[in-house]
């Protein structure tokens, strides 16, 4: 069986003081040396479709990783796009449908700041670009405290 090696980001930015899981943010400075690291140490950078068609035995390439970046927050595009973009990496963001161009109002119940996300004029820009556009749900609920009518909602109707 193929590996799959998938990065996942959530935040290109500095932790802000108030963020209780600081983890959740990788600098801008350490998201560049990580990306020069993948292309120094010999990996490639493949989309998340390409990563499925390498992990079914279709697509033969060395070291695959694909990098994905969840919620949209407006700091992929401010910190991270200009960075894929210099390295020509494909990437994919998974948007919250329904808070598009608004802010991560999950913030305060996940011990994360209050955020900014990407409005749908950017989103189109960065898929214009070389990103994959994926849905994430619609408000971010904590899935595991849903009922199953809700979470078919918030994953089929985040598309």
């Amino acid at each position: 069986m193929a590996r799959a090696l998938i990065l996942s980001y959530h935040c290109i930015a500095k932790p802000l003081d108030n963020a209780l899981t600081p983890n959740n943010f990788v600098t801008p400075g350490m998201f560049g040396f990580q990306m020069w690291f993948l292309r120094k140490a010999g990996f490639t950078v493949i989309s998340i479709k390409d990563m499925v068609k390498y992990t079914l035995g279709q697509l033969d390439v060395k070291m695959p990783v694909s990098l994905t970046f969840d919620d949209g927050y407006q700091d992929f595009y401010d910190n991270a796009y200009p960075v894929l973009r210099k390295y020509a990496y494909p990437s994919t963001v998974f948007v919250v449908s329904s808070l598009v161009g608004k802010e991560n109002t999950w913030g305060g119940t996940k011990k994360l700041p209050v955020l900014k996300l990407m409005d749908w004029e950017t989103l189109a820009r960065v898929s214009e670009g070389g990103v994959d556009i994926g849905s994430h749900t619609r408000t971010h609920p904590s899935c595991s405290a849903i009922d199953a009518v809700r979470l078919w909602d918030e994953i089929a109707g985040s598309k």
